[in-house]
């Protein structure tokens, strides 16, 4: 049977490509995860990717491992969330991801608040354009525009937004306009 942080380390180097993304993605030195890919390799008597000179290659074994160890990585994934949802009281680190606009209109006047009434959290509010996947653990929570199409996610609107669309242009000879969201 396989170690599982061996097999973990190698689905997240699975997904992402190359080492230091893995790594990033892990929190743990790029040789770290080098490691334990070999690990597993040696562990399994598979050669499970292709060392290339700027990422990784999975092999056709590769693959079929991966493609099995995902779910396994969502469900250790459901567990852990599980037993956070068990425990009393909040605490610990929350993590925060929103686009840019709604982290600074809406969520960041709201911490105070929020840290008042639970003390035992630490907040970390990123403001970032692109869909933080919650499935991979990259935010604990994530506020977005549109609704987000995961499998196994608990999805609440928790509120709507009026926006209105402007056009304006510099005078009347001028041709160049620009299109202006403004929140009503």
């Amino acid at each position: 049977m396989a170690d599982w942080e061996d097999l973990r380390h190698f689905v997240v180097l699975a997904r992402e490509g190359t080492l230091s993304a893995a790594a990033r993605m892990l929190g743990v030195d790029h040789a770290t995860v080098a490691r334990h890919v070999a690990a597993l390799e040696a562990d399994t008597g598979l050669k499970l990717i292709d060392r290339r000179a700027r990422s990784y290659q999975l092999t056709d074994d590769g693959k079929r491992i991966a493609a099995t160890a995902i779910p396994m990585e969502e469900a250790a994934f459901a567990v852990g969330r599980a037993v956070q949802a068990a425990r009393p009281g909040l605490r610990g680190e929350i993590s925060i991801s929103s686009p840019p606009s709604l982290t600074n209109v809406l969520i960041a006047p709201q911490l105070f608040r929020l840290r008042h009434r639970h003390p035992g959290i630490r907040i970390k509010l990123i403001g970032e354009k692109r869909s933080a996947s919650l499935n991979r653990r990259e935010p604990t929570w994530r506020c977005a525009l549109s609704r987000p199409q995961e499998p196994g996610l608990i999805v609440r609107q928790i509120g709507s937004l009026a926006l209105a669309l402007w056009r304006t242009q510099l005078s009347e000879g001028n041709a160049a306009s620009r299109l202006c969201l403004r929140r009503l």
